[in-house]
């Protein structure tokens, strides 16, 4: 048990006689008997001699210029979440840093913190020093096997690879630091878990026709699939409102800060969506509003509607991302490039390169069509050349 500051003071005094020094502290065990610590971020070091002794000072000498002793860091049931020592105070270090406010942005930043703050609630009063690469290989496979909701156990192999990767950035951040060595990052020899990402769903022509017949121009699903049809991520289709509406020689365009790269944008406002969006009724600040009040909406709770809305019509297998990827498709059928594909997606070069190669692929296999297989033209019946 740890005390108070007012009570390591007069403790201090009565056998030290002087105040305690910075990072001294005094605990008491659980066997009732008084011991004297050294704590600093990352450190945490037992006093071994007499209080108050010449061998005393000077151990805590040694201990305040960096000394570990890893056989006298505690166990996880003697240190507080906020120890200066535990994997809690670590978290909370990190996440306060300049660092990471500034090193990512904000989705990625939102999913490292929700991921280490769930670690810090199961594991906070861990010594991070203690870390080792056998406890983040069991912590990896056995979110791979069973997920992070214990209500809800299923695996979650990409799941398990980002939790190694948010610890390991924090490692490396505290290693930086200098609260850690630069070789101790526990994450540094765990490999990641196989995982194949499977890809959307991507619509096809007679899709969007039963989609557009089922749903037509002034009702709200059909707004929300002409929005996508610009080719924009639902995170981006939630913030479209009539403020960006940009109008110029050649049209009508919607300009939106993508909320994944941070980059402007612009969508093209083509006929029917505009006929949608002036034949709907649209949210207080956006597009598409809530059903309650016309407050803006998330992009899970746009992508829920969309899947509904398909599953109504029978095309379940259709998502709010596969839409984006017909999009693609469409646009490369017309004969756009690499360069226009980026512009209108919002995507890196890498990425659209993937759906070109798709495309290309897709393209090769049609074409083969007629050449797959022997050609018998002019040959003789096989039944004759069985009976001879």
């Amino acid at each position: 048990m740890e005390l108070s500051r007012k009570q390591t003071r007069e403790h201090c005094r009565q056998l030290l006689g002087r105040k305690p020094p910075r990072g001294l502290r005094a605990e008491i065990t659980r066997h009732g008997t008084a011991i004297w610590v050294y704590r600093a971020p990352g450190l945490y070091h037992q006093m071994k001699n007499s209080p108050g002794s010449v061998a005393f000072w000077q151990e805590y000498t040694e201990a305040s210029r960096g000394l570990r002793v890893a056989d006298t860091t505690p166990s996880a049931q003697q240190l507080h979440a906020n120890d200066p020592a535990s994997v809690g105070w670590l978290v909370k270090e990190y996440l306060g840093s300049l660092h990471f406010t500034t090193e990512f942005k904000p989705s990625t930043a939102k999913c490292h913190r929700n991921i280490l703050k769930r670690f810090a609630e199961k594991h906070g009063a861990v010594p991070f020093l203690r870390v080792t690469p056998k406890d983040i290989k069991a912590l990896r496979d056995h979110i791979a096997q069973f997920g992070s909701d214990p209500e809800k156990p299923k695996p979650a192999r990409a799941m398990a690879n980002r939790v190694v990767s948010s610890i390991s950035g924090m490692y490396d951040w505290a290693a930086d630091k200098g609260y850690v060595d630069e070789d101790a990052n526990p994450c540094a020899t765990v490999k990641k878990v196989k995982h194949v990402v499977k890809s959307h769903h991507k619509w096809t022509e007679v899709e969007c026709d039963a989609f557009e017949a089922a749903y037509p121009i002034g009702t709200r699903e059909r707004l929300m699939y002409e929005l996508l049809q610009t080719g924009q991520r639902c995170c981006d289709v939630v913030r479209m409102g009539p403020q960006h509406i940009e109008r110029h020689d050649e049209g009508e365009l919607i300009r939106v800060t993508q909320q994944k790269t941070g980059k402007p944008a612009w969508a093209p406002i083509p006929p029917l969506l505009a006929e949608a969006i002036a034949k709907t009724p649209l949210g207080k600040e956006t597009f598409i509003g809530s059903e309650h009040n016309g407050s803006p909406i998330t992009a899970g709770h746009f992508s829920n509607l969309m899947s509904k809305a398909c599953d109504r019509i029978g095309v379940p297998e259709c998502t709010s991302h596969g839409l984006r990827h017909y999009v693609a498709t469409h646009l490369l059928q017309q004969g756009c490039g690499l360069e226009i594909l980026m512009a209108v997606l919002g995507d890196t070069m890498e990425r659209c390169q993937g759906y070109v190669k798709g495309f290309e692929g897709e393209q090769a296999a049609k074409r083969a069509l007629s050449m797959v297989g022997r050609n018998r033209k002019g040959k003789p019946d096989l039944t004759v050349v069985k009976a001879a």
